[in-house]
């Protein structure tokens, strides 16, 4: 676990000092939860072969150029529309895109605790910030309010079925801050980290999220302050809901205890 931590915090560091909108010195603080052989009380429902067999024939040629696909990522209002591959390690898509060739932009790549088949109940996506905007460049649009009210919703398809999430954080944190976290012993350990996420959020809504739920997390690099993290989440929808109807404010009750 510390080899595992060292290892974050020196890629990490490359990968925002050297590809961020500026460049700035970068660390990241090690993952808070257990070791991705840990069983979580949350069991993802299995996805009926049907559908597996479906999303493998409908994304045949991505696996043909990459076996770590495992899903695409779409976020409407941005360019974010890219493929998801699963690392092993939080080194190699840093420095490598999507066809395991060099490139400065990477690629969008899962946690490597995020198992495909079974990402825990907190699914984390990293990319570069580009500063053309591309990979995770447009996802400072989250930062306006205007564009989580018209764009709460977003995509995310994996060879188990479509999953459609709708944000309910976006957060500006120092990294000590636990976004990391992937498992949950209780419901209740993940209600509280949920609601804490809400808390320092920049704006509030009105829907709720139950300990048996799942989320997402998208993170990037910021600058407003040194060693700050970019953060959307956004909390499953169930098969067939389209969207959650929700109202977005400003969080004045926004908790910034740092």
């Amino acid at each position: 676990m510390r080899r595992a931590a060292l290892l974050l915090i020196l890629i990490l560091t490359f990968f925002c000092g050297t590809f961020g909108r500026e460049s700035a010195p970068f660390r990241t603080p090690a993952p808070t939860t257990p070791s991705r052989s840990a069983i979580s009380p949350h069991t993802p429902k299995p996805a009926p072969p049907r559908i597996i067999s479906e999303k493998l024939k409908q994304y045949a040629n991505w696996i043909a150029q990459n076996d770590d696909f495992c899903g695409w990522l779409t976020i409407p209002g941005t360019v974010m529309d890219y493929p998801v591959v699963y690392g092993p390690d939080y080194d190699f898509y840093v420095e490598n895109g999507f066809d395991k060739k060099p490139s400065v932009q990477g690629a969008v790549f899962t946690d490597y605790r995020n198992l495909p088949n079974d990402p825990g109940q907190n699914l984390i996506l990293y990319a570069h910030h580009m500063k053309d905007g591309s990979m995770f460049g447009s996802l400072e649009k989250f930062h306006d309010l205007s564009f989580v009210r018209k764009h709460p919703v977003f995509i995310y398809d994996t060879l188990y079925g479509e999953r459609r999430y709708q944000v309910f954080a976006v957060l500006i944190v120092p990294i000590d801050y636990r976004y990391t976290q992937v498992r949950f012993d209780t419901p209740n350990d993940f209600t509280a980290f949920t609601e804490y996420m809400r808390s320092i959020s920049l704006f509030s809504t009105d829907f709720g999220i139950s300990g048996t739920d799942e989320i997402i997390t998208l993170a990037t690099c910021w600058y407003d302050f040194k060693d700050a993290r970019f953060i959307v989440q956004a909390v499953r929808l169930p098969d067939g809901v389209e969207n959650i109807p929700a109202v977005y404010e400003i969080n004045r009750n926004r908790i910034k205890d740092w």
